[in-house]
């Protein structure tokens, strides 16, 4: 009977994460590669990021800075974002979305409204504060140069250190 009780605390003790706040405060780096879409033609693009958010169980709220370069331009976005996250330990699956502008780039880029729309899976490094996310994004600027759209569809990768 002591054996059962010791190996079931073992056993609780690894399945349960390095930081099982309810609330966690996150700060993170993210890098991904894609497609900008600009008038049917596109283009390659990789997109680098930092956010900083609040996690709770079943959904997170961050800002983010994203700087996206293409064959054509560069331009530098500020995002709110949203997710709703499965309640599943370890493999997380999420939906997301967010707003916000495009503030700058090159080559004629303006700044104007952007949303992007998000899907992926949260993996929680056990036992060290980190999270990491495999993502899908799409992005789209209603007007990124005078007369042009761009939508673009990118993989990421994100990095969450947790506090």
């Amino acid at each position: 009977m002591k054996n059962k009780i010791i190996t079931s605390v073992v056993a609780l003790a690894l399945a349960t994460p390095a930081h099982s706040g309810i609330v966690d405060l996150y700060v993170g780096l993210s890098a991904g590669m894609g497609s900008a879409i600009i008038d049917n033609s596109g283009n390659t693009s990789q997109n680098f990021g930092i956010m900083a958010g609040i996690d709770v169980p079943i959904f997170r709220a961050e800002i983010e800075y994203s700087f996206l370069t293409t064959n054509h331009f560069d331009a530098h976005l500020g995002m709110a974002n949203v997710y709703l996250k499965a309640p599943i330990p370890v493999i997380t699956p999420y939906v997301g979305g967010g707003f916000g502008r495009v503030f700058g780039g090159t080559n004629g880029v303006e700044s104007g409204p952007a949303w992007q729309g998000m899907i992926g899976l949260q993996m929680d490094a056990q036992f060290l504060p980190l999270l990491f996310d495999l993502e899908g994004r799409v992005l789209h600027v209603s007007e990124i140069v005078p007369g042009h759209s761009m939508t673009d569809v990118s993989a990421r990768v994100k990095v969450r250190y947790r506090f």
